[in-house]
């Protein structure tokens, strides 16, 4: 069934072991509206709803341009399971290729089926819903593409996939060019005199450059500057002078049912700290800070206070 050779051997494990850490991976890669010609709707509302074995039929005869399914599955479950789907799916994708050779009892043709499409990594879950029929369909044709190359994260049908919309996590898109990067080297090493697979490294070179922009584009979102709106300008210049870019803590208190005056000091108390940058090891007097400005501390208003474990009516509270 398999090339025996030291090398395609080789492939078949990187391929199958490829394979085998990303079926259990469950995040999409398909676009939202892959599918849509041939009937399949996905979207994150319906994306984890089963499939009936007529709906993923229906859907499986579409892709194949109307190529009926010319054998009984007999499922014992109204419901598509992994076995109904990839045995239909052989039998219509044998039919439309015109392919005589499925001569087999479907035993056999299933388990044929689900190593070819296992070790290709075409599997990327087991239970068939309307996501992963989706997610089954779009690693088929992109692993056709690509010349059957297993498929791997980044790994696409059209570049225009590869942007902030579709890739929104800045660790997903680091894992993806670390498996690019694979891909490259092992073309560039294995397949050196294989034209076909030479013809696939400018493409995912391509690829990498554009999950490289996307990764600098998710990284300046992320940034404070760009995440806190009507940011002063002195403030969002201190935030690129001390190469501030991620949150130390926070905390939050709803103060709008407070009296007046203990409303009016929170607010100022907390503009006298805005903005400011502390230094590791700086000593800072809280009261010297809150004097600062017009009115010093006599520009706060008289409130409740705890002196001594007693509430008190007193000037700043």
């Amino acid at each position: 069934m398999f090339n025996s050779s030291p090398l395609r051997l080789r492939h078949f494990a990187f391929a199958f072991f490829v394979g085998l850490l990303f079926v259990s991976n469950a995040s999409a890669n398909a676009p939202l509206d892959y599918g849509n010609e041939y009937g399949l709707f996905v979207t994150p509302e319906n994306r984890n709803t089963e499939l009936t074995v007529d709906e993923g039929i229906q859907i499986l005869e579409s892709y194949f341009y109307g190529t009926p399914l010319n054998r009984d599955l007999n499922p014992v479950d109204p419901l598509m399971n992994q076995r109904d789907l990839l045995l239909a799916f052989e039998l219509m994708r044998a039919d439309f290729e015109g392919d005589d050779t499925l001569a087999f009892g479907d035993t056999d043709i299933y388990h044929e089926a689900w190593l070819r499409y296992r070790r290709h990594n075409l599997l990327p879950e087991v239970q068939v819903t309307y996501g992963s029929v989706q997610e089954f369909l779009y690693r088929f044709e992109v692993s056709k593409k690509f010349n059957g190359l297993a498929f791997r994260s980044g790994m696409v049908l059209d570049e225009s996939e590869i942007s902030v919309d579709n890739f929104k996590s800045i660790p997903e898109v680091n894992m993806i060019l670390e498996e690019l990067q694979v891909l490259i080297r092992e073309l560039r090493l294995e397949e050196a005199d294989d034209e076909a697979m030479q013809a696939l490294l400018p493409i995912l070179e391509s690829y990498y450059l554009a999950f490289e922009a996307v990764e600098a584009t998710l990284i300046e979102m992320e940034h404070p500057i760009n995440k806190i709106p009507d940011l002063p300008e002195d403030i969002k210049q201190k935030i690129l002078d001390n190469d501030l870019n991620q949150v130390m803590g926070s905390i939050s208190y709803n103060y709008a049912n407070n009296i007046y005056n203990r409303q009016y000091n929170v607010v100022k108390g907390a503009m006298q700290l805005n903005g400011r940058v502390f230094q590791p090891g700086e000593d800072i007097s809280f009261t010297d800070v809150l004097a600062e400005g017009e009115g010093g501390l006599n520009g706060y208003l008289s409130g409740w206070a705890i002196i001594k474990g007693e509430e008190e009516w007193t000037y700043g509270g």
